[in-house]
């Protein structure tokens, strides 16, 4: 992997947990059974701390592209979303993990640094 590269790590560590921080918000607001009919002011709540986290990764996005990488390089690697959304999942929801999803994780995130490896100095 090129040194420079590592550079922009905490950028998509950010972009990437930001985004998947939001899609957990999202659903709980959207399904948890905790929240009843009559707590709707805090289902809109987790609704927007989705929301502005997913403006975050946005605007962080349109940043690194600026800073020269690639869109080929940038949205694969905020793919790992994907599978940092089933782990959180698993973790904060209860929700169950099947090898075929860890197969896939596996695999998105292999795909994800294979991608980020063929990426060179930035323009």
């Amino acid at each position: 992997m090129s040194g420079s590269w590592w550079r922009y790590v905490p950028v998509f560590a950010i972009i990437v947990g930001s985004l998947s921080v939001a899609e957990i918000l999202f659903k709980i607001g959207s399904t948890d059974p905790r929240l009843s009919i009559h707590s709707g002011h805090v289902r809109a709540l987790y609704m927007a701390g989705g929301m502005v986290l997913m403006i975050i990764q946005q605007v962080l996005v349109w940043v690194v592209m600026r800073w020269g990488l690639d869109a080929s390089v940038v949205v694969p690697v905020c793919g790992l979303n994907f599978a940092l959304i089933a782990v959180l999942g698993k973790l904060w929801l209860g929700e169950s993990i099947d090898l075929e999803r860890w197969v896939g994780i596996v695999a998105i995130t292999l795909g994800v640094a294979l991608v980020a490896h063929s990426q060179g100095p930035p323009k």
